[in-house]
């Protein structure tokens, strides 16, 4: 599954969520076995990693984001709740919540498809969804739940000849696992390559338009960043197990209808009513379904480069930040929380469909496809700071944002490196002011925007009077700071390159 893939190290530690007075830990994750008769009761104690505080703790039950149970003190489950699920431990008096995952499994086989006698069973296993619609029926007549993956047909129900069972559709954002950039490059290749499991086109038809097109890269990657809340496609399809694809089986032109199956009463001994439910975009997340292009995926880390400079309340500034990989780019992902920091604009030089953004409560999240592969993303943000500091004072990355830098056999994190801008001594020279000059009384300084400034101020014969070395780009001297009125020099030392200006106390 690609959440293993993404989180493999972040699997075995434990996520930390900050309340009032109460400090929730969660174990990441937990593995559970349903008892003798197919039932069981979680409990805060199982997924709790050693809260502290005033707490009083209660568990909640989701699959893919949509609460399913809770919060209690205790849920009770059965055999309809197999599967993985997200676990979130929550303090009742604060709010303050962390969450895991926990797969609940029947390891005794006690969940058996006995669906009674004059009933035959239907099936469903989740491939990339623990989603599951009840609402099955077979010629029009609802199908009977025994759990959420078992449904009873009744023998009686089946029409002499044809009959057909309908799997009614989910909205667009129900049932969706996690849908990432890796995701966007798993359709790129079904473009460039093709495939050799039509299943994959198929999830990836996002319009429902019946081929896999560009619209469809687009509305994922504004599905990505919130810019949608649905796609336009109802969502589950379920496939029979025994359901075999033409060998000609064309990705940008298909007619196939997942939510209708039909069968004959006179081949009835030879009919499977086992199905596999799959959720559209998550491509990425399915083990069994492989390509043309299958590769090692290979993981490691990325460097986002931003300048690091000093800000005052109130002014305007120009942050730029770039993306550098080492490997070839051909798509990322990056969220970035912007603290205290007003956008006033963001400039770039792609087109609307290579750079994609949504800002939101200060959260900046970006979607990056190039049409030249390995083509770095660089853009800048002009800003207004509301407080005084440094640009790693109020710029992180998101955590509620996956980052990601892709291609056809990496997938990598980001990390954020704030480092002083470089200039050439010419740059240096137009930020370098002294004014006024000459001065009776006090010289304002203006430093060029760096972190490594040294600044040496000389007598005429070159001596050192004093020597600063300033944590903002403003400075004052004042005439009681020098020897005697006369000539002097301020020599700067930045980032490696030497400048030096005179200027004239009289």
């Amino acid at each position: 599954m690609k959440k293993y893939l993404f989180l493999a190290l972040i699997m075995m530690s434990s996520t930390f969520s900050i309340g009032q007075t109460c400090v929730t830990v969660c174990n990441s994750f937990i593995n559970f076995s349903l008892d003798q008769n197919g039932e069981g009761f979680i409990t805060p104690d199982m997924i709790d990693e050693g809260s502290w505080g005033d707490c009083d703790l209660q568990v909640e039950l989701l699959s893919n984001g949509v609460s399913i149970m809770g919060p209690a003190d205790t849920l009770f489950i059965d055999c309809s709740f197999q599967g993985t699920f997200d676990l979130s431990l929550v303090d009742a008096i604060s709010g303050s919540a962390c969450w895991g995952q926990i797969l609940i499994e029947d390891v005794q086989g006690f969940c058996n498809d006995d669906v009674g006698p004059g009933n035959l069973p239907l099936a469903i296993t989740g491939q990339n969804t623990s989603w599951i619609t009840t609402d099955i029926d077979l010629n029009g007549n609802l199908l009977e739940s025994v759990h959420q993956f078992l449904y009873a047909i009744p023998e009686a129900n089946i029409l002499s000849g044809e009959n057909v069972i309908n799997f009614p559709a989910t909205p667009g954002n129900v049932g969706l696992g996690i849908i990432s950039t890796l995701d966007l490059v798993e359709i790129m290749k079904i473009f460039e390559f093709g495939t050799n499991n039509p299943m994959r086109a198929i999830m990836a038809d996002i319009d429902d338009s019946g081929y896999l097109g560009i619209n469809d890269l687009v509305i994922l990657r504004e599905f990505i960043l919130a810019i949608i809340a649905n796609i336009p496609a109802e969502n589950t399809l379920y496939v029979n197990e025994n359901y075999v694809f033409d060998p000609n089986f064309d990705p940008f032109d298909f007619d196939v209808n997942f939510r209708e199956f039909t069968f004959n009463s006179d081949t009835l001994s030879n009919v499977s009513f086992n199905f596999d439910a799959y959720s559209y975009g998550d491509i990425s997340s399915i083990d069994s379904i492989s390509s043309n292009t299958e590769t090692e995926v290979r993981s490691g880390s990325e460097k986002m480069i931003i300048d690091e400079q000093s800000m005052e309340q109130g002014q305007i500034y120009s942050i730029n930040i770039n993306l550098e990989s080492d490997i070839d780019l051909i798509a990322a992902q990056t969220g970035i929380h912007l603290k205290d920091l007003k956008v006033v604009e963001i400039e770039h030089n792609y087109s609307s469909i290579e750079f994609m953004h949504t800002l939101v409560d200060g959260e900046l999240k970006v979607s990056y496809v190039p049409t030249t592969i390995n083509e770095q993303l660089s853009f800048t943000l002009i800003v207004e700071a509301e407080q005084n500091g440094v640009t790693s004072d109020f710029i992180s990355l998101s955590d509620e944002f996956e980052q990601q830098v892709v291609n056809y056999e990496n997938h990598n994190d980001i990390n954020l490196v704030f480092q002083s801008p470089s200039f050439t001594k010419e740059e240096l020279l137009e930020q370098f002011h002294l004014a006024p000059n000459p001065t009776y009384d006090v010289l304002f300084i203006t430093l060029p925007e760096s972190q490594n400034v040294q600044m040496d101020i000389l007598s005429a014969d070159g001596l050192l009077i004093k020597r600063m070395t300033p944590n903002t780009n403003s400075v004052m001297i004042s005439k009681e700071d020098l020897p005697t009125s006369g000539m002097y020099f301020i020599q700067l030392d930045v980032d490696g390159n030497r400048i030096t200006k005179k200027f004239v106390i009289l």
